[in-house]
């Protein structure tokens, strides 16, 4: 896929900003894995409050097919969002056998400094 630039057009979905991806794929990657979301270059992550982990997990269990790491096909149908100050992200996830799901990893982006902060939100098909 062609280069993505970050935009703040308001109120419209746009496909989710090159810069964000390896970010949000580690992300997504944590919560399907099961292991600890790491700390990432260049980024600030929002803390992940006990229940809403349990919510995701629950979703990610529940869901129909397996949910493997997340692939380019992902980036195809995920979108961005600059609204009210922040973008609001939905990133598809990704099944084993490499496609799309339903499911979407729901998250905010903001500006911070030199840096964008990422807050982690729900796991769920919208």
């Amino acid at each position: 896929m062609d280069h993505v630039p970050i935009s703040k057009t308001e109120d419209q979905e746009l496909p989710v900003p090159s810069a964000w991806r390896s970010a949000l794929k580690e992300i997504a990657d944590a919560f399907v894995l099961r292991t600890t979301i790491p700390q990432i270059d260049g980024f600030l992550i929002g803390p992940i409050k006990k229940d809403q982990l349990k919510i995701c997990r629950e979703n990610i269990g529940d869901y129909p097919d397996p949910l493997g790491p997340l692939t380019e096909e992902s980036w195809k149908t995920s979108v961005s969002v600059w609204s009210a100050g922040y973008w609001s992200v939905q990133v598809d996830l990704t099944t084993t056998s490499g496609e799309a799901s339903d499911l979407v990893l729901h998250t905010k982006v903001m500006e911070r400094e030199d840096r964008y902060l990422i807050e982690p939100g729900l796991i769920y098909v919208p």
